[in-house]
Formats: structure tokens, sequence, C-alpha cells
């Protein structure tokens, strides 16, 4: 299926009581994730999601679609590297050396606010050195 995931063709199947979701890139790698397809009691479901928003993981993460040739592509900031990911390929971003300037670059990208990001970004940036 093409179109529903940015730089990637993909395939869903159902595997005995699991959803797996297959990501073929042009570059040839497949990637796979397996979701367990039972129910979730509902007690259960609210306790991961309140587990899930009270943790901040150390490395930051942003990911976001975006307009790119005649694509949507895949845009990520990850351990401060950021690239693109498209039908052509990953494109790496320049390097960035200040919490100032990845601010600047993730608003460019995303639209978010910079106060927020600026202030999100030097917690993380204190953490690596705590």
């Amino acid at each position: 299926m093409g179109g529903f995931f940015p730089a990637a063709d993909i395939r869903v199947s159902q595997v005995e009581n699991n959803l797996q979701i297959e990501y073929f890139r042009p570059s040839g790698k497949v990637s796979r994730q397996i979701y367990d397809a039972s129910r979730v009691e509902e007690y259960s479901f609210y306790s991961a999601a309140e587990y899930s928003q009270q943790t901040i993981h150390p490395i930051p993460l942003l990911e976001c679609r975006c307009p790119y040739k005649n694509e949507i592509a895949h845009w990520e900031f990850y351990g401060w590297k950021s690239f693109l990911s498209t039908t052509e390929g990953l494109i790496d971003d320049p390097d960035l050396h200040s919490v100032q300037e990845w601010t600047a670059r993730i608003n460019k990208k995303t639209g978010f606010n910079t106060v927020f990001l600026n202030e999100v970004l030097e917690i993380y940036k204190n953490k690596i050195f705590d």
C-alpha cells in the first residue's frame, strides 16, 4: 500500500491474534512491527496511558510529516540529529550546536511555539549532564 506512510510502502496483515505492519523503504530496508490485537481492559489501558504521559525518555524525539517535492516526507529530530526520510532516501540536515539553533529549526519544520521548544530542549540538554 503506497501513500499511507511517508517514504515507504506498507503491508498490513493478520498473524494469529496480532496485527503485523511491514514497511518497505526505497533503500530495500524492510522493518516490521507486530501489535497484539487482544482486547485490553479499560483500567489497564488508562494505567498504561498515564504511565506513558508521566515518562520522559532521556533522548529527545520529535517526528512530523512535511511536504517535499511531490510527496509527503517524514522529518525526524532524534538525539540532537535531524533528517528527512523521502522516497529518494535519507537526507541529513546539517549539524547544529545550540539549543537556540535547534529551536529555530524545529519551529520552522513544525510551527511549534519557540518559547515552549526552547524550554523543553533546555531540559533535555541539562539531562545529558546530570
